[in-house]
């Protein structure tokens, strides 16, 4: 952007609170703002940087930002045009979906509820594949095996990926076809951004396919988003103490309860680096989940150094 104090360039998940101290704030996936759950706290750090005279860019390839949001941010929309030729997107219905996969198509499968074997069993014979050829992500799925079967995926080794929200946004993948599983809970926004995986410019497709699952579902907020999340103030160790953690700047769904399961670990590591520092030494439950996170950070890097070069645009 070029301004000489830079720019805190952000999506939702890694926006803290308060306020930047770089003179632009520059928030990707700016839709999020719609989520019931989570607009609300992402609405409030927007709106704190801008009371404080920040810059404020918004990002969003689905223009769903409602009018309210727009009123209350000042809103100056700038529609930017594609940098290359778009691939046509085609819509099949399912059972010529099915159809094009079996002949070689490669795709993703957007499903409502975490994938499990029954999944991969259910799609593995609607288009004629072997079950190694469908590989399966979620939030739950470990950092490690998410990159790999990205790569998987990416390479040619898997020819399915069946997944959750998690390969929605912002992600480049060679997928040819795209099958959305969608209910009136997605919101319109949601599935823009899964068709947007459909034939991505960068792996030179001319046309891409996809198929719309509709499903029975719930009726989605709209409008100024209401406030959703606090900044944390305590935190319970595993050996039942308590540690007074106001001014940490976490808010509350990013200091773990427990290190029992998966999901705890989303945002467990930058908080452990934090209690460690401020408190010099971890106690055994937690210096055994930040020895894993240390882990899984040096698998993905690696993971991430190995990768094959995505082929540059004509």
């Amino acid at each position: 952007m070029g301004d000489p104090h830079g720019n805190q360039v952000c999506v939702y998940e890694n926006l803290l609170a308060g306020v930047i101290s770089q003179n632009t704030l520059i928030v990707d996936e700016a839709h999020y703002l719609n989520d019931p759950d989570r607009g609300g706290a992402l609405f409030e750090k927007i709106l704190v940087n801008k009371q404080a005279g920040k810059e404020i860019i918004l990002l969003t390839a689905t223009d769903t930002l409602s009018d309210e949001v727009r009123e209350v941010l000042e809103v100056e929309e700038i529609e930017l045009q594609p940098f290359c030729e778009v691939p046509e997107k085609v819509e099949l219905e399912f059972s010529q979906f099915c159809e094009k996969v079996r002949c070689g198509m490669t795709a993703i499968v957007f499903t409502k509820y975490t994938p499990d074997n029954r999944e991969i069993e259910y799609y593995a014979e609607a288009f004629g594949l072997d079950r190694d050829s469908i590989g399966m992500l979620s939030a739950n799925t470990p950092s490690y095996e998410r990159v790999k079967t990205q790569l998987d995926f990416k390479s040619g080794k898997i020819q399915v990926i069946i997944s959750t929200n998690v390969l929605a946004q912002g992600l480049n993948f060679p997928a040819q076809g795209v099958l959305i599983e969608y209910n009136e809970w997605d919101g319109w926004e949601i599935v823009t951004q899964k068709l947007g995986r459909v034939a991505r410019p960068l792996f030179g497709l001319r046309e891409g396919y996809f198929c719309l699952s509709e499903m029975p579902g719930k009726y989605k907020n709209r409008g100024v988003p209401q406030k959703t999340e606090c900044e944390a103030t305590a935190y319970f160790r595993p050996s039942g103490v308590e540690v007074d953690i106001s001014g940490w700047d976490f808010m509350e769904h990013e200091v773990p309860s427990s290190f029992w399961d998966y999901k705890n670990f989303k945002y467990s590591y930058r908080f452990l680096r934090e209690l460690k520092e401020h408190l010099g030494s971890l106690e055994p439950v937690e210096q055994e989940a930040f020895d894993f996170l240390e882990e899984q950070s040096a698998l993905v890097r690696k993971l991430l150094e190995e990768r094959p070069l995505v082929r540059e645009a004509a």
